[in-house]
């Protein structure tokens, strides 16, 4: 269950302005005034969730994104006879959610889980999409956070259909090493590499060894 966060707690205690956690989280991705990153701020819950929970179901209408402030979460589809396929995994600073189906109004075509106890930032489409009518400079974190998404699962999806095991395990650690470094369980990156743990563990080995 989503629990809102206590912002008593030291979530905050150790910020200057309440806006400047979210600042410097999505820095990477936009830069504004800090006038607007405050009206952003206006319109976020902190919330916490436990592994295992997911905040977004295959099939469902997305009424919410959120930003991690703490935590791993994973994106995956289900297939027909019920197998799960790793479509990405996102860390802290990373804002989750299905951008297609904002952008088109549908349902989700994927489900987003947290793998670790999470902290997040949330926020309401309806409350982002007012916001950005009154200040549309807020477009942009939209535009790089497009351009970020498709950059990566184009060269994703290039070194799955191209490359093979070893060229696609090298291809993680050259790009998202840190999924091996957070201990995310194996079976989820071999998943995510369309190879089966074994032989992730192979290549593991062998790499380890060189």
């Amino acid at each position: 269950m989503l629990k809102l966060f206590n912002t008593s707690q030291s979530f905050n205690q150790s910020i200057t302005m309440p806006y400047q956690a979210l600042k410097q989280l999505l820095s990477p991705i936009v830069t504004m005034d800090d006038s607007l990153w405050e009206a952003w701020h206006a319109i976020t819950k902190p919330v916490t969730i436990a592994a295992g929970e997911q905040v977004l179901s295959a099939g469902e209408k997305q009424t919410h994104f959120y930003i991690i402030k703490q935590g791993v979460v994973r994106f995956f589809y289900i297939s027909p006879d019920g197998k799960e396929w790793n479509k990405a995994f996102f860390k802290e600073g990373d804002p989750i959610g299905s951008l297609s189906a904002y952008l088109t109004d549908s349902p989700s075509q994927f489900t987003v889980e947290a793998i670790e106890p999470c902290t997040l930032y949330k926020i309401a489409i309806d409350d982002f999409n007012r916001l950005i009518k009154a200040h549309p400079k807020i477009m942009g974190f939209l535009n790089n956070l497009t351009i970020k998404l498709f950059t990566r699962n184009e060269q994703r999806e290039g070194i799955l259909l191209t490359g093979n095991a070893e060229e696609r395990y090298q291809w993680l650690m050259a790009n998202e090493a840190w999924l091996i470094d957070r201990q995310i369980p194996q079976y989820h990156i071999a998943s995510y590499l369309s190879m089966d743990a074994v032989s992730l563990s192979r290549l593991k080995r062998k790499n380890s060894a060189n």
